[in-house]
């Protein structure tokens, strides 16, 4: 038999019942859930509430309890939220001599003598009478880490310098310095049309200020 009880307090976690729902238990005799070895499993669809208890039943022993999550967009469970209990028996086996108890949860057929059950607990919780079932685990429930401004405003800055990235270093930025040649025959004709119109003016004026320079050196010998 194992049972299952529902750790999550209802005022930190609003919806609790939802949290506990759509999972499976098994009983195992290795911790990697497969088909061939476990012996037994019961699927939980329904939500379970805060401080609930279900109890599964299982025909045969096993050294493993798992809980699978069947949804798998939600997180796994953890012994914060899970508490699990079930009954560990002491196992009788016969020999040619004498009878021999082995304490110890196996899969082993029980022989001679019933089972000497006692229930245990797998994740024991401590009971308090001011602050009642509190749980030790780093959860989100009792998880407090104190922090200054001046260690905020650093580590904004440093998430600042990182992310910033400078603008001259982009690709945008690098192609728009850099000209990108083009094969079709009409850009080349206004090409060779821009350069010419460039290169008139520039003849004319070298033209005017050449021949100046010649008539002030024929005056100048004359």
């Amino acid at each position: 038999m194992v049972n299952i009880t529902n750790r999550l307090n209802e005022d930190a976690y609003p919806n609790v019942a939802e949290r506990l729902r759509q999972f499976e238990t098994c009983l195992s005799n290795s911790t990697v859930n497969t088909l061939n070895d476990r012996s037994h499993f019961h699927t939980q669809k329904d939500p379970l509430g805060s401080g609930e208890t279900r109890s599964y039943p299982f025909e045969s022993a096993g050294q493993v309890v798992l809980i699978n999550k069947l949804d798998y967009n939600t997180d796994a469970l953890t012994l914060c939220e899970v508490q699990v209990f079930a009954e560990v028996c002491s196992i009788v086996t016969t020999t040619s001599s004498a009878e021999s108890i082995q304490s110890a949860s196996t899969s082993f057929e029980l022989t001679a003598q019933p089972p000497n059950c006692e229930e245990v607990a797998f994740a024991p919780t401590p009971e308090s009478p001011s602050t009642g079932r509190r749980c030790l685990c780093r959860n989100r429930a009792n998880v407090s880490i104190p922090i200054t401004d001046e260690e905020v405003l650093a580590r904004i800055e440093t998430l600042k310098a990182t992310l910033t990235v400078d603008k001259k270093t982009t690709s945008a930025s690098k192609r728009k310095l850099i000209s990108a040649t083009d094969g079709r025959t009409s850009s080349k004709i206004i090409g060779a049309v821009g350069i010419v119109m460039l290169c008139v003016p520039v003849v004319f004026i070298v033209a005017m200020d050449l021949s100046r320079c010649v008539s002030w050196w024929s005056g100048l010998h004359n």
